[in-house]
């Protein structure tokens, strides 16, 4: 397999918002999640439980489309398409996530 392309600084920030991004939605459902299951703690209520009313439903859909946006951004970077043409690909994406998480290291 080809070597990975060198990750730019403006790529691996996109790379920061991206992970902070599915953290935040992560985190988001997590806890609305637990949340419903205090409130609707009975097996027989998982309809509730599981039917977000709209404040709920807006803010996650809000924060899936933040994920899917900075998502979009790092594909979209030259460098990652150039990656795809060139076929290193994987490895040059998984050099920008390790240099991500040094940035956040």
């Amino acid at each position: 397999m080809p070597d990975a392309l060198p990750v730019p600084d403006d790529l691996i920030a996109l790379q920061c918002v991206l992970d902070a991004a599915r953290a935040e939605l992560d985190v988001y459902v997590s806890e609305t999640e637990a949340a419903r299951r205090l409130e609707y703690p009975d097996p027989e209520q998982i309809v509730e439980r599981q039917t977000w009313p709209a404040e709920i439903s807006e803010r996650h859909l809000a924060l899936r489309a933040a994920a899917a946006a900075a998502a979009t951004a790092v594909r979209q970077h030259p460098t990652m398409q150039q990656a795809l043409a060139e076929g290193c690909h994987p490895v040059t994406e998984q050099a920008l996530k390790d240099a991500a998480r040094a940035v956040d290291a």
